[in-house]
């Protein structure tokens, strides 16, 4: 037997009474769909990755020199220097 409630309280779900009883009935029928798929032989089946087909399209990341450096802080919302000043990210322990 399935602990729904066990499984609501792990996933940090809030459910309300109703959708506590269809999930009762549904999870078995779902565990029992993936127990038929593990019967299928997938020996020579190759595996998907992606369905759509698509490719990795990140160009490789490369310094370049801009020679108006003044031009790009003029973008800062704050500067110190010549650097662009941000609030910061990582705190101390």
């Amino acid at each position: 037997m399935i602990d729904i409630e066990h499984i609501i309280e792990l996933a940090r779900l809030y459910v309300t009474e109703e959708e506590r009883e269809k999930f009762k009935k549904q999870l078995p029928e779902i565990i029992e769909f993936f127990k038929n798929l593990e019967e299928l032989d997938t020996e020579n089946i190759l595996p998907i990755f992606h369905t759509l087909g698509v490719k990795n399209v990140m160009r490789e990341d490369k310094m370049r020199k801009f020679e108006d450096r003044e031009l790009i802080l003029e973008n800062a919302p704050e500067r110190e220097e010549d650097f662009f000043k941000v609030k910061r990210v990582i705190e101390e322990i």
